[in-house]
């Protein structure tokens, strides 16, 4: 993250119990500091819900073009009654 990317201070509220639990990955290595292991915790968060965005976008095209298809056949449908 030390690649020229600028910082902003902020400061939340946690629960007790997400302090410890951040503080012992810390403590047994996983994260060097808190701030570090706050920072992967904020990125793993944007990118689920980016995933989740994607997700949500492909599913409504695809309701689109169902809805697209079932429309087209009723239409070519009262063209045939109405030529009869």
């Amino acid at each position: 993250m030390s690649d020229g990317a600028r910082f902003r201070l902020v400061s939340v509220k946690i629960p007790e119990a997400y302090y410890e639990a951040v503080r012992l990955l810390v403590e047994r290595g996983h994260y060097v500091s808190l701030a570090e292991a706050v920072r992967t915790g904020l990125f793993l968060l944007l990118q689920r819900e980016g995933e989740l965005a994607a997700l949500l976008a492909i599913i409504r095209e695809q309701e689109r073009a169902l809805q697209e298809k079932e429309r087209i056949p009723s239409l070519a449908g009262t063209r045939e009654a109405g030529s009869g």
